[in-house]
C-alpha cells in the first residue's frame, strides 16, 4: 500500500503564505462542538442544544430534541440543510437556516444501516454516511436514494479504519481516523490515496484539511495542492474550526471569532 506523507509535500511543492487575523466577537462558555459557516455565523453544541449566532456573537436561533437522544455531530456545510446526527436512534435530522426541522428526518435503520457514527453533507443535495459494519462510504440524496457506495475501504486500502469525521470538498471526500490518517476518495466513492499526518489537532471540513504545528494553523488544500500557514492568534486553545476567511477558537472560557486577512 502506498502512503503519501504530508511532510514531503509541504517541503517540496506547496505554496506558503502567512495570514493575519482580526477579532470579531466573543461568546462565553465551553462547548462540545463548534463551527463557523461561510457567512461568519457561529454554531455551538452545549448540553445537547445547538445554537446559532451571528458574527457579532448575538444568538439567533437554537435547536434541541431530547426525545431523540444525544447529538454527536452536526454539519453546517450547507447552511440551508444542516445535518444533525442522533446515533442513539440512528437518525439524521435536517435543519434550515433558522435551525428549524426541514423535511423528513432519515432513519438509518430503515436503510439497513445499524452502526453509523460519522456523517457529512455532500454536493448536489446529498449526504454521506460511513457504515462501520461494512466499511463502506455511502452517498444518499436528500430523498434517500442511494447515489454512490464504496467497496469495503478496509480491504481496498489494507487498513483498519473507523473515521471520527469526514467532509466533501469540491473534488474529494475526506475521512479522518486518528490512528490511520486521512482517506481521500473521489465523489464516486473510489479510493484515491491515504495521507498519514503526524500532527496535532487535525480537522477536516469542506474547505480542506487543517492541523496545528509550531503555533500555526496549517491548511492543506487537496484540490489545489497548496498549503497556507496562519499564525495562531492565541495559545492554550481547547478547540478550533477554520473556514477561511473565518477562524473560530475555543479556549477554556469562551469562543472567539476571527477574520483572516
Amino acid at each position: 500500500m502506498k502512503y503519501i506523507y504530508l511532510y514531503l509535500f509541504l517541503s517540496l511543492i506547496f505554496n506558503f503564505s502567512l495570514s493575519q487575523t482580526t477579532k470579531l466577537s466573543e461568546i462565553d462558555g465551553s462547548f462540545a462542538q463548534i463551527a463557523v459557516d461561510k457567512f461568519g455565523n457561529i454554531y455551538s453544541l452545549q448540553n445537547n442544544i445547538l445554537r446559532k449566532y451571528d458574527k457579532q456573537g448575538k444568538i439567533l436561533f437554537s435547536f434541541s430534541d431530547r426525545t431523540k437522544g444525544n447529538i454527536n455531530h452536526f454539519d453546517v456545510s450547507n447552511t440551508l440543510k444542516i445535518l444533525v446526527n442522533f446515533p442513539d436512534i440512528m437518525e439524521i435530522v435536517f435543519l434550515d437556516n433558522t435551525l428549524s426541522p426541514s423535511g423528513n428526518s432519515v432513519s438509518l435503520r430503515n436503510l439497513n444501516l445499524f452502526d453509523v457514527n460519522t456523517i457529512c453533507s455532500g454536493i448536489d443535495n446529498s449526504f454521506w454516511v460511513y457504515d462501520i459494519a461494512g466499511g463502506k462510504f455511502i452517498r444518499f440524496s436528500y430523498s434517500v436514494n442511494q447515489i454512490n457506495k464504496s467497496g469495503d475501504i478496509r480491504l481496498i486500502a489494507s487498513i483498519a479504519f473507523n473515521p471520527v469525521s469526514m467532509a466533501e470538498t469540491n473534488m474529494y471526500l475526506l475521512a479522518y481516523d486518528k490512528n490511520t490518517g486521512i482517506i481521500v476518495l473521489d465523489r464516486f466513492a473510489n479510493h484515491i490515496k491515504t495521507i498519514t499526518i503526524n500532527e496535532e489537532n487535525i480537522k477536516i471540513n469542506n474547505h480542506g484539511i487543517f492541523f496545528i504545528r509550531d503555533n500555526k494553523i496549517i491548511s492543506f488544500d487537496c484540490e489545489y495542492l497548496k498549503e497556507t500557514e496562519l499564525l495562531m492568534p492565541k495559545t492554550n486553545i481547547v478547540d478550533y474550526y477554520c473556514f477561511p476567511p473565518f477562524l473560530l477558537i475555543q479556549d477554556k472560557e469562551k469562543l472567539i471569532l476571527y477574520k483572516i486577512y
